[in-house]
């Protein structure tokens, strides 16, 4: 398994570049859409551009020696995951006002608190593109990694992982 993540992260993950096409502007309309509607306080706005400063925070929250388990890998597949996220991420994508209007959302140049705001990594696709993993951060103070299936055509949430909260200085 651990051959076949790398394999999957060198083959599978999305290309740099500034427009969203295709499959990865799939998972990331997706993505948006579903951390809006589960978001305890309503989402206002989709940030301009992927990005994922959370890494950090996702890699100490996947140090939990209780959990064998991450967004459906083992830990040492998270970890790699997590550094595909963040490698993938260091050319941000630039988001256009129809992809946060598809999430029920307007685009955001600014992260003001004020204005609840989600911040969206590019994917990292697994095997074949059936499954995707990205980076969430939900109002500078709440973040993740969420992995999403593809079922009947559609990206669904299939689980949750590396979950971190910011806490007020």
């Amino acid at each position: 398994m651990f051959t076949g993540v790398l394999l999957m992260l060198t083959a599978g993950v999305a290309r740099p570049g500034t427009v969203l096409v295709g499959e990865e502007l799939a998972v990331l309309q997706a993505m948006a859409a579903i951390v809006s509607h589960d978001a305890t306080r309503p989402l206002e706005l989709l940030y301009w551009e992927s990005e994922f400063d959370g890494a950090p925070f996702v890699t100490v929250s996947l140090e939990n020696p209780d959990r064998d388990q991450f967004c459906g890998l083992t830990r040492p597949e998270a970890l790699k995951v997590v550094q595909a996220l963040a490698n993938v991420s260091s050319i941000p994508a630039k988001f256009d006002k129809e992809t946060a209007k598809a999430a029920g959302l307007r685009l955001g140049k600014r992260k003001d608190p004020r204005f609840p705001y989600v911040v969206l990594s590019r994917p990292v696709f697994g095997p074949e593109n059936r499954s995707a993993w990205v980076g969430v951060e939900v109002n500078g103070t709440s973040g993740g990694v969420m992995r999403l299936e593809k079922t009947d055509g559609e990206w669904k949430k299939a689980s949750r992982c590396g979950g971190w909260i910011r806490s007020q200085d």
